[in-house]
């Protein structure tokens, strides 16, 4: 019987090893995602700064009347792009789900891992979706510029556009969203980097642990 209980002991013992290993890599894989979604929402806040300064070069052109220069092209294409498509990666975050959330002992470093890629981010995105320029103002700018490819945007009618209240309007409505965009993704990357200095932090306490015990059994 004593035995049985000891091969069992070290049977469980043997699973629980290979279930820390299984947690390290996983830890390791959403580290990786979220240093890169540092990155990601980084650029994104660097894109949209660049996208309100050609916005401020235009407006600073209207209120000088300025004449037309095609170094203004750039800035034409450049106060107009658009939030793209992507947001953040889930990669490492997607390998844990399929592992199963339980595989993380801490309860605290789990909850702060889901909440960030299941509600933050969700949320975060759905904001943005919500604050995307309108078909008004695709049908504005198809109707008034003339673009080609990503290089530049050209007035159709430059005097016409600069003197136009309405396309006034659009470039003050767009600095506005920017505006609340770029405070969404910077939430955003805060959140990311607190969380990932929590599981870097976890991973550290592990290492000593691990060294702790290995002196002990020596």
């Amino acid at each position: 019987v004593i035995g049985i209980l000891i091969a069992l002991q070290i049977n469980n013992w043997n699973e629980w090893r290979k279930d820390r290993k299984k947690e390290t890599k996983s830890l390791h894989e959403i580290i990786e995602t979220l240093e890169l979604n540092v990155q990601i929402l980084s650029k994104y806040i660097d894109g949209i700064e660049a996208n309100n300064n050609s916005k401020n070069i235009i407006l600073k052109g209207i209120e000088n009347n300025i004449a037309y220069s095609d170094t203004l092209d750039r800035h034409f294409l450049e106060a107009f792009v658009q939030w793209s498509e992507g947001f953040v990666s889930y990669s490492g975050f997607d390998a844990l789900k399929n592992n199963g959330f339980d595989l993380i002992l801490s309860d605290t470093l789990r909850k702060e891992i889901v909440t960030l890629f299941e509600n933050s981010y969700a949320v975060a995105r759905e904001d943005i979706e919500n604050w995307t320029f309108d078909q008004f103002i695709f049908k504005y700018m198809d109707e008034n510029f003339i673009w080609y490819e990503s290089l530049k945007a050209t007035p159709k009618d430059f005097d016409f556009v600069m003197g136009d209240h309405y396309f006034l309007s659009i470039i003050h409505r767009l600095i506005r969203q920017n505006n609340h965009i770029k405070g969404i993704l910077a939430g955003s990357l805060e959140e990311t980097q607190r969380v990932l200095q929590l599981i870097k932090d976890e991973l550290h306490g592990a290492d000593i642990r691990h060294q702790g015990r290995s002196s002990v059994g020596d």
